[in-house]
């Protein structure tokens, strides 16, 4: 990976994480990226509650709401991807 490309996605993760604390502000959690992997033109951004017990059924719309945001902004290939905190 370029250092451009290195960049950017450091910044396409800053992005999800702020869009991620204001779609959560009225939730009893928050969400935090926990990481990031690269798949061809794809990156998938791992999505952790930051609080224990709370189910990826709990925030899958929350996902899609910032997925869509991302998109809307010119990242296509971007999926978020719900996972248990460690």
């Amino acid at each position: 990976m370029s250092e451009q490309t290195v960049r950017d996605v450091q910044d396409l993760l800053k992005q999800a994480q702020e869009l991620l604390n204001a779609a959560c502000r009225r939730k009893k959690f928050g969400l935090k990226v926990a990481g990031h992997t690269t798949d061809d033109d794809w990156i998938n951004i791992v999505v952790t509650p930051t609080k224990e017990g709370v189910g990826a059924y709990e925030y899958t719309e929350i996902l899609s709401k910032v997925e869509n945001e991302i998109r809307a902004h010119g990242d296509e290939h971007v999926l978020l991807v719900p996972a248990r905190a460690d």
